[in-house]
């Protein structure tokens, strides 16, 4: 099983880094969480940011074949999706609420 323990410190930073510049984007009462999935493929890494609130969850998900490029996949996923959600609350139009990004 993979945890974020057994990960090189490199990619731990990495992970961390990512998912702090999304906690700036966070909406009220949500929270974010981050799973590294483990894949039987040699050299594919999954990553999967999860974001709950009182109202829904969604998962952004990243795979790639280094667990950096599958990191950045995921935050730009959930990036997005918060943006939308950020831009619904202000009124735009051409909002769409995926439950499951990939």
């Amino acid at each position: 099983m993979t945890t974020i323990d057994n990960l090189p410190k490199d990619v731990r930073a990495y992970i961390y880094q990512n998912t702090n510049d999304l906690e700036a984007r966070l909406l009220p009462n949500s929270q974010l969480s981050v799973m590294v999935i483990e894949t039987n493929k040699k050299d594919n890494f999954k990553v999967k940011f999860t974001l709950t609130s009182p109202e829904f969850a969604v998962d952004a998900t990243g795979t790639a074949d280094n667990p950096f490029d599958a990191v950045k996949e995921a935050k730009d996923k959930m990036y997005t999706f918060l943006g939308d959600v950020k831009a619904e609350l202000a009124g735009d139009k051409n909002f769409v609420t995926p439950l499951t990004l990939h």
